[in-house]
């Protein structure tokens, strides 16, 4: 939202205003294949669950140079949360009995930190027990939501440059490292809705298809993933603090003997999260032929994808 940096206090000075919006998600194979097809007499969803959060962050960092081949920092951060919600499950199976219905069993449990919110139930009738009822949850209503949490957070970093050593084709080699997002954010409040654990008829996924469309609409879907983890709202529980998803980056650099403007680059990047963790290896290579023109090429390998892109920068005086 606003950046500012000025030199300062012996070294660099930022001041950042930002807003910081999060989303994870992990869902087997096997809940695809449930959905779409219910073909199979048994389906297993391990490691299931989806997590988001938001929150405005106000950063404060200095950087500075230790010695001449070596420059640190760290940014300090207060956090004024907005909401966080977690959805985890836990032993989830689904089977297809003798009668052509679908059973499911396991654990699901939702957690909700919001000011003013308050979760949307409707009264229902357990199947598996008749003339027993319970509120189930079936939305969220965000109503008069406002601050709900707060909180502190860190980054720190480095970089070092190889220089004037004994082995010489290790001059010029550069080394950074930095974690950030260190830290946590306090709530004021928890909304928790569980299910029973018990066995429990489901119907399955009502999707129209239309030449391999799906035509039906996103509340009818909504209302059969409300059916699937069947959970009950269990009232307000209380504060809690939850931690802030740290990431881990290391870099190296290394201009090339032969032509000084020419680098190699290596990124390699850890995100601390549980279930919903990744990893990226990142090559570069980065060309600066004249003081106005640089740019590069980069290709990527996550634990989701590879990716490959290139960069032009022109930047003449004025």
């Amino acid at each position: 939202i606003v950046s500012v940096g000025f030199k300062g206090m012996g070294g660099y000075n930022t001041v950042e205003l930002k807003e910081r919006n999060h989303f994870a998600m992990s869902m087997p194979y096997s809940f695809f294949d449930f959905a779409k097809s219910m073909s199979n007499k048994d389906y297993y969803f391990d490691d299931m669950g989806a997590r988001a959060w938001g929150y405005a962050e106000l950063g404060l960092g200095h950087s500075r140079q230790i010695f001449d081949n070596l420059r640190v920092g760290a940014k300090v951060k207060i956090l004024l949360g907005a909401a966080y919600a977690d959805l985890s499950m836990e032993g989830m199976h689904a089977q297809l009995n003798d009668n052509n219905q679908w059973i499911l069993e396991g654990k699901a449990k939702g957690e909700v930190n919001m000011k003013g919110g308050k979760f949307k139930t409707k009264h229902k009738e357990y199947k598996s027990v008749p003339g027993k009822y319970y509120d189930e949850v079936t939305g969220l209503d965000t109503d008069g939501a406002g601050v709900g949490g707060w909180g502190l957070g860190f980054d720190l970093g480095g970089i070092y440059e190889f220089k004037d050593c004994s082995v010489d084709w290790l001059d010029g080699l550069k080394v950074s490292l930095a974690l950030t997002d260190l830290g946590f954010i306090s709530w004021s409040n928890t909304m928790v809705a569980e299910s029973s654990g018990d066995k429990f008829e489901f119907n399955g996924f009502q999707m129209r298809y239309n030449n391999g469309k799906i035509e039906n609409g996103g509340d009818e879907i909504k209302d059969d993933l409300a059916d699937f983890v069947n959970m009950e709202d269990k009232g307000d529980k209380g504060g809690k603090t939850t931690a802030l998803a740290s990431t881990l980056r290391v870099g190296l650099e290394y201009p090339m003997p032969f032509y000084d403007k020419l680098s190699a680059g290596a990124l390699y990047t850890h995100r601390f999260d549980g279930i919903y963790h990744w990893n990226d290896w990142r090559l570069s290579a980065n060309v600066a032929p004249l003081d106005w023109l640089n740019g590069g090429i980069n290709l990527g390998m996550t634990s989701f994808c590879t990716t490959m892109g290139w960069v032009l920068n022109v930047h003449p005086a004025g």
